[in-house]
C-alpha cells in the first residue's frame, strides 16, 4: 500500500507582493527519490521554503506525516523529522567539518559518536577532512558536509535544492550515489533540480514546475516515451 510521507493541496505563497506559487499540488511516497523538476525562476526553491516554514502560503495546506504543519514555524518543522539542504550550502566556514556536524545535531550527547560514526560511513570523505575548516574544502565537499548536516539527526524526509549546482561532472554523480544511500538507509527524499540528467538514474517519480505550478507528472522512466516534456519544460533533450 502506498503510503505519502508529505502532501502539498492546492498552495498559494506571494514572495515581495509577487504570486510565486499559484496552486502547488503534489505528494511524496514514503521510501522514495521525489524530484520537482524545472527551469531557474519556476518557484521550486519557494516551493521547499514553503514547506519548511519559512515562507507561509496564503492558501492551502502542507501536511507531513498526517499532521497539518502549515502553521508551524522551522524549528518545529525540523523536530518532527525534515531536513532542509539549500542551494546556497549554509554551513560555518570558519569552524572546522566536526565542529559544523557537532552544531547540526544539537542532541544528546550520548547518542552523537555513533551518529558521528554512521556519517563517516555515508560520507568517508568528510571522516579524512573532519579537522578541516569548512571553508577550505572543495565547492562538491562543502555539498557533502550540507548534506552529511542534514542527515546526522536523522530526518525522515529530507528536501534538496539544486544539490548539483556548480559542480563538477565528477562531484555530482558522487552527490547522486550519496542521496541514493541515504534512501536505501531508509531516508525519504524530495530533489529540486533543473538537471534531468543528474536525477534520471536515483528518481523513481517526477514532477515538473512551470510559472508557479505543477504542469506534469510521472514515472520518472517514462519520460523517455515522452522527450518532449524535457525540451517544454527543461529547453533539453535526452
Amino acid at each position: 500500500m502506498t503510503h505519502h510521507i508529505l502532501e502539498v493541496d492546492n498552495v498559494h505563497t506571494y514572495v515581495s507582493g509577487y504570486h510565486i506559487l499559484q496552486g502547488v499540488s503534489f505528494k511524496v511516497e514514503e521510501g522514495k527519490i521525489t524530484t520537482i523538476l524545472g527551469r531557474n525562476g519556476v518557484g521550486k526553491s519557494t516551493l521547499l521554503k514553503t514547506i519548511m516554514g519559512i515562507l507561509k502560503p496564503v492558501q492551502g495546506r502542507i501536511i507531513f506525516k498526517n499532521l497539518d504543519i502549515t502553521p508551524l514555524p522551522p524549528h518545529k518543522i525540523i523536530n518532527m523529522g525534515i531536513a532542509f539542504v539549500a542551494a546556497e550550502r549554509a554551513i560555518f566556514g570558519g569552524l572546522t567539518v566536526e565542529e559544523n556536524l557537532s552544531i547540526a545535531f544539537n542532541g544528546n550527547r550520548e547518542e552523537y559518536e555513533p551518529r558521528l560514526e554512521k556519517i563517516f560511513e555515508i560520507f568517508p570523505d568528510l571522516r579524512r577532512l573532519r579537522k578541516l575548516k569548512a571553508r577550505n574544502l572543495s565547492g562538491g565537499q562543502q555539498k557533502m558536509l550540507a548534506i552529511a548536516c542534514g542527515v546526522i539527526k536523522q530526518p525522515n524526509l529530507m528536501m534538496l535544492d539544486e544539490p548539483s549546482e556548480g559542480l563538477s561532472p565528477v562531484f555530482v554523480r558522487r552527490v547522486m550515489e550519496t542521496i541514493e544511500k541515504l534512501k536505501e538507509e531508509g531516508t525519504t527524499i524530495l530533489l529540486v533540480e533543473q538537471n534531468f540528467n543528474a536525477v534520471k538514474k536515483i528518481a523513481e517519480f517526477c514532477y515538473f514546475m512551470d510559472k508557479g505550478q505543477i504542469v506534469y507528472q510521472s514515472e520518472i522512466e517514462d519520460i523517455n516515451k515522452h522527450p518532449e516534456i524535457l525540451t517544454r519544460y527543461l529547453g533539453v533533450s535526452l
